[in-house]
């Protein structure tokens, strides 16, 4: 029987992330684009307020262990879900970044015009894991997308497919494990 050595994989991973580097910085670069966009046009994204609405009223409903688990469970579903879009020619993850970034965007608008940039600070603490990880996620799905303008498509898809799953194992999920923890413990004390 094989043993998987953590280490391996792990350092299989950074290198994985090394080649798909510039889909993660492209990823990285729309985002912030597009939170700017959001912020400086906040005035007219209100049709955000219902599903943002809806986000707030589940997160506030749940407490304590459980508050964790939906953290965790959404953000592990959204960045999966970045990642597998990919293979739709990279499509879904540059979508996903956008209304992501416009979504943050507006948001942060809204924190500073209701009350100040301090609470705006609030969301640091678990942003500097979650945003990597999701970044990360959104920039392989691009790369996997990718595959077909590789010589051999079909070897390549799987490949990548495959350098993909390992580096959402062993990168992005303990980042969006982190970043589930410090979120959960700070809203239970706002």
């Amino acid at each position: 029987m094989n043993r998987i050595d953590f280490r391996t994989q792990f350092s299989e991973a950074i290198d994985y992330l090394k080649r798909c580097r510039w889909c993660i910085f492209l990823v990285i670069f729309v985002f912030f684009f597009f939170s700017f966009i959001g912020f400086a046009f906040r005035n007219q994204l209100h049709m955000l307020d219902p599903y943002l609405r809806e986000v707030f009223s589940r997160a506030a409903d749940t407490k304590g262990f459980y508050l964790f688990l939906y953290i965790l469970q959404n953000n592990v579903q959204a960045s999966f879900y970045g990642l597998a879009g990919g293979a739709l020619l990279g499509l879904f993850p540059i979508i996903t970044t956008v209304l992501n970034g416009l979504v943050l965007g507006y948001v942060g608008g809204l924190v500073i015009d209701t009350s100040s940039v301090v609470d705006l600070w609030r969301l640091l603490p678990h942003g500097i894991f979650e945003l990597p990880a999701v970044f990360i996620s959104l920039g392989l799905g691009i790369y996997l997308g990718l595959f077909l303008f590789s010589g051999s498509p079909r070897k390549a898809f799987f490949e990548r497919l495959y350098q993909s799953a390992n580096a959402f194992l062993v990168i992005v999920f303990p980042l969006l494990l982190l970043a589930a923890v410090i979120e959960s413990v700070l809203i239970a004390f706002v």
